[in-house]
């Protein structure tokens, strides 16, 4: 993930402050996966490159290919 954002407003830091803060709304919540909650939330910005607006796009077709190889 830090590998992938070219950005600095979407550092390290960001994303573990916005994975923090969907862990503590996920205790509220019943029946959370986890496992997807923080996949999603770790790989959400891998897109964002500071040009491209479509970054949720670029973003899910990085996420594919890591997947698919891995």
């Amino acid at each position: 993930m830090e590998n992938c954002v070219k950005e600095t407003a979407h550092d390290r830091n960001h994303i573990y402050r916005v994975l923090n803060n969907c862990l503590i709304i996920a205790q509220k919540e019943s029946n959370v996966d986890y496992e997807i909650l923080m996949t999603a939330v770790l790989l959400y910005d891998i897109g964002r490159d500071g040009k491209v607006k479509k970054h949720n796009e670029i973003g899910a077709e990085l996420a594919y290919d890591f997947f698919k190889l891995n």
